[in-house]
This record gives structure tokens, sequence and C-alpha cells, in this order.
């Protein structure tokens, strides 16, 4: 098991602006609930609806070259973008396959240990 599985982390979006404004730009609670290569799958303990989806579950991608999972583990912030995926795609046996992905919600922010 991955040591970034089931921790718990912040994120602070900050694109897009509606979004933001419908967060009210708060940090959102989140775990951590499969890790691959440099990619994670998040939770949010209190999901929203945004745009007609429900919002729950987002892969997660560190945005710059260079920046990695590794800063998460040293107890620092990763810039990254936010996809959201269904609750069927991330119980499915590869929740980290976006090849279908086509539109919906997307965002970019940060993802911050607690």
């Amino acid at each position: 098991m991955n040591p970034l599985q089931n921790k718990k982390v912040h994120v602070r979006i900050s694109d897009p602006w509606e979004l933001g404004e419908l967060i009210q730009w708060k940090a959102l609670e989140a775990t951590i609930v499969n890790v691959e290569s440099d990619n994670i799958l998040i939770k949010l303990l209190n999901p929203f609806a945004y745009k007609g989806n429900h919002c729950e579950f987002f892969v997660v991608t560190p945005r710059h070259e260079g920046d990695h999972l590794e800063k998460l583990r040293n107890g620092k912030s990763l810039f990254c973008g936010l996809t959201r995926i269904t609750s069927e795609q991330a119980n499915a046996n590869n929740p980290f396959d976006l090849q279908s992905w086509r539109g919906g919600v997307v965002a970019i922010g940060n993802i911050d240990p607690i």
C-alpha cells in the first residue's frame, strides 16, 4: 500500500471561478483512496453538485513538469488538475483511465496535506 493512501488532504480550488464561488473558496476535505504512479484518486468528505454533476471523486494529477506526489509525502502543497469521475469509475479496475472522459467537471487547485 502506498503511504499516501487513506491520508486526509485539503483541496483548494482556484479555477473555474464559478466553482470557487459555489464552495465559497473554502478548502474541501478529502481522503486519498488510491494512488497510481503520479496520480491520486480522492473522495470528498462533503460532496457537492456542480452543473448537474454529483462531485465526490476526483482524479488528481500534478500540473507542472517536475511536480510529483513526493511533495505531498514531504508535507508540501501540490499544484494540480482535478478531473471529476463517477462513483462507478472510481470503483472500476482502473479509475485513472480518463481516455473516455469528455466534458464534465475539471478544476485547477492545490492539494495540501492535513
